[in-house]
């Protein structure tokens, strides 16, 4: 009884076969799924962005977004990360469209001060991003006044500025 087989006869044109397998397979995936088409000529237009927001309770944040020929975008899956300089917080929030490109979210500031708005905007193939700036009034927010998924905690090193208004 023979209990060797040969499985392979051409171990040589079996490993080419399959690694140019793997690599068609993977340039397929990275061209259909993966890659995305940055557009720089959308522009956008934060509402009310000369308020000032306030810390610890609930905001409404409108944005006007529209494509390259002034046309309100309508179809869009679109997010915002507000973060601050020099501090860790991180709450991103998707924006549901309104009416005429009008997206709007609440949000939920543990702390005055001056925050970054990233905005991504994704429909089809096609990804805009932006950045703006909004303040917000207010002191350091207890836990219970603050997104739960806000990153900020008060164990992480805070700047000179803030550590001022703690003491």
């Amino acid at each position: 009884m023979n209990l060797e087989k040969v499985v392979v006869k051409r171990p040589v044109m079996t490993i080419f076969i399959t690694v140019s397998f793997i690599f068609i397979t993977v340039l397929l995936c990275y061209a259909l799924f993966i890659r995305e088409n940055l557009v720089t000529n959308w522009y956008m237009e934060v509402v009310g962005n000369d308020n000032m927001f306030t810390a610890g309770t609930t905001n409404d944040l409108h944005i006007f977004l529209y494509d390259e020929e002034g046309n309100p975008i309508t179809d869009a899956n679109v997010n915002v990360i507000l973060d601050m300089p020099e501090m860790v917080h991180y709450i991103k929030k998707p924006m549901n469209h309104v009416e005429n490109g009008l997206y709007e979210t609440e949000v939920l500031l543990s702390m005055g001060g001056t925050w970054i708005g990233w905005i991504e905007a994704n429909r089809g193939s096609e990804t805009y991003i932006n950045q703006f700036l909004l303040r917000a009034d207010g002191g350091v927010m207890s836990s219970d006044f603050r997104d739960p998924k806000d990153y900020f905690n008060l164990d992480q090193p805070l700047p000179p500025a803030v550590q001022q208004h703690l003491e």
